[in-house]
């Protein structure tokens, strides 16, 4: 398959899946997000961690403000992604709920920590959850198309 191919059947899968969860109803979604999250609350690796980086939800996405507050009250430092200038993202700790509540939505919507708060050293997380618009059984993601999780994770 030919690299403009590949990017074509992206953007095609991408589509669909809008399609499909645009159709999903709120309650099965916090459903399906409350089962996912359990799985990662429960697996050893989180449970481990102890800087974790949590994207925060757009509407149709698995819903994980649970997961924050799950990991807050563990004690865990939590940090949660900012749109840097020139494509690039960086994370930024959130020192509790009410940090969280207060953050301004970004133009995507999101909360998003402001410009004059210092993101993190990439090498000091040792936990990501990172969104995707589909994922393969390999766990392969296929992202929203924007690259910011690729660049921050390729760091």
């Amino acid at each position: 398959m030919s690299g403009s191919s590949i990017i074509a059947a992206k953007k095609q899968l991408r589509t669909q899946m809008r399609e499909r969860l645009g159709a999903l109803a709120s309650d099965r979604i916090a459903g399906e997000s409350e089962r996912v999250l359990r799985r990662v609350s429960a697996h050893p690796r989180f449970q481990r961690s102890t800087h974790v980086s949590i994207y925060l939800s757009m509407a149709k996405e698995l819903q994980t403000m649970r997961l924050v507050e799950r990991a807050l009250a563990a004690g865990k430092s939590v940090y949660v992604p900012r749109c840097a200038p020139g494509g690039a993202m960086e994370m930024v700790r959130v020192a509790g709920l009410d940090d969280l509540a207060a953050l301004a939505p970004s133009r995507w919507g999101i909360p998003e920590p402001p410009a004059d708060r210092a993101p993190v050293d990439p090498a000091l997380l040792d936990f990501v959850l990172v969104p995707g618009v589909a994922f393969d059984a390999c766990g392969n993601r296929c992202g929203h198309g924007k690259g910011y999780y690729d660049r921050f994770l390729a760091r």
